[in-house]
């Protein structure tokens, strides 16, 4: 009996040592794709870092032409109030030249009228003149 237990004792220590043996490899394996892995997650880390400066870049970017976009909207429609006034301005003095010559017309007509009058008392007066010589 001592003999066999001796035996399975030898069995048992031969393969506690394979175990271990394979558990060394195992947390050898296991150590080198955790540390695949940090240095992955390192890469995504940065590469993580990296785009959020570009989002804040562009985010900064974004922000100026928004602005710049609000300037002009602002310029373009103090443009189009100044063209508007400006129209309201040539209309008007459209209106008051409109009004002007049809003032002129009329003192013209009122000009021919008087002319006409007097050739017609000329003409009286030298008929007149004419039949007392």
């Amino acid at each position: 009996k001592v003999g066999q237990l001796e035996e399975r004792v030898a069995a048992a220590s031969m393969e506690l040592e394979l175990e271990q043996a394979r558990s060394a490899k195992l947390l050898e394996e296991s150590q080198v794709a955790l540390k695949g892995q940090q240095h992955h997650a390192s890469t995504l880390e940065n590469q993580l870092q990296e785009m959020q400066a570009e989002t804040s870049t562009l985010k900064t970017k974004l922000a100026d032409a928004d602005q710049r976009c609000e300037e002009e909207m602002k310029e373009k429609q103090a443009l189009l109030e100044q063209r508007g006034s400006a129209i309201a301005e040539a209309e008007q003095l459209g209106a008051v030249l409109r009004q002007e010559k049809a003032s002129h017309m009329q003192s013209r007509h009122q000009l021919d009228a008087l002319r006409e009058q007097l050739e017609q008392h000329i003409e009286a007066v030298t008929g007149d003149l004419s039949v007392e010589k």
